[in-house]
């Protein structure tokens, strides 16, 4: 924890925060005054977290191990990633700040960042939340690769036409197997992506987190377990052989049992991808 007998813990209240505030309402609206955030479930928040900074602080470091292995550094490999121009026409991806966010709404991560970049061109962000941007690899990049999954997740990202074509065939009935639960159209683009963009799961069975005093100061240790999941990911068929293994019923039984534990895995740390997976994992 930082050391308040030599620096002020105030302004890593904000950072701390704005950041579990996403992750505590991802569907709010964001309201931006002259102050920054004016939403009242933000200053709630707030509150919270300075009355028990000690508490929040490592829920924070927690929550930021889990987002950057799994969200954005995978993010950063996407917007990088020349694949990308044969399956999506990304040259109209740009929106104001404002419209981006709204579009963001339901993934913490992506509002987050985007919000992060107003309140910095507007000047209200502090010291510890720009020193936090700048630490986290290509900040430019991660914008571009959230762009690039909210709006495909919104469906206002031109596909081009073999994608399109892959896409109507998960939307019409006839073409599936009728399980008690209808895989949706973003299974393909969930698999498609971390086929791609090689992220590392949380296993959050396995995760063990300690706080400790030394000497004087609390420290914190998290002892977390990562999964890369290739043994799902390359196993399942690519892009353009995804139509003809589905044509097998016997390998449409693959798609739900292989992928619903480690979405019902995801389901607990992070949405920010594709989580409309499977129906049932949202009923």
């Amino acid at each position: 924890m930082p050391d308040i007998t030599k620096e002020s813990i105030a302004d890593y209240y904000e950072i701390v925060s704005h950041y579990l505030f996403f992750k505590k309402y991802p569907l709010l609206p964001i309201k931006i005054d002259g102050n920054g955030i004016n939403n009242r479930e933000y200053y709630e928040v707030l509150e919270e977290v300075s009355k028990n900074f000690e508490f929040y602080y490592g829920e924070f470091l927690s929550a930021i191990l889990c987002d950057i292995p799994a969200v954005i550094i995978p993010l950063q490999r996407i917007a990088q990633n020349p694949y990308l121009n044969q399956l999506f026409d990304l040259t109209d991806i740009g929106r104001n700040d404002e419209e981006i966010i709204n579009i963001s709404s339901g993934n913490s991560v992506a509002k987050y960042f985007f919000t992060a970049r107003k309140l910095l061109q507007c000047g209200f962000l502090g010291e510890k939340s720009q020193c936090f941007l700048g630490e986290i690899g290509s900040y430019e990049g991660l914008l571009r690769g959230l762009r690039i999954s909210v709006l495909l997740g919104k469906g206002k990202i031109k596909l081009r036409e073999d994608v399109q074509r892959i896409k109507e065939y998960f939307e019409l009935d006839k073409n599936l197997y009728q399980f008690p639960d209808k895989a949706h159209s973003n299974l393909f683009f969930d698999i498609v992506l971390n086929q791609l963009a090689y992220p590392m799961h949380n296993n959050i069975l396995c995760n063990e987190r300690f706080q400790y005093i030394a000497k004087t100061n609390c420290m914190f240790t998290d002892v977390t377990i990562y999964d890369k999941c290739r043994y799902i990911y390359e196993w399942l068929p690519g892009l353009h052989q995804i139509v003809s293994s589905f044509e097998n019923t016997s390998w449409q039984y693959v798609f739900p049992f292989a992928l619903d534990g480690l979405v019902k895995m995801r389901q607990n740390y992070n949405n920010e991808f594709f989580f409309r997976v499977l129906l049932f994992q949202i009923l």
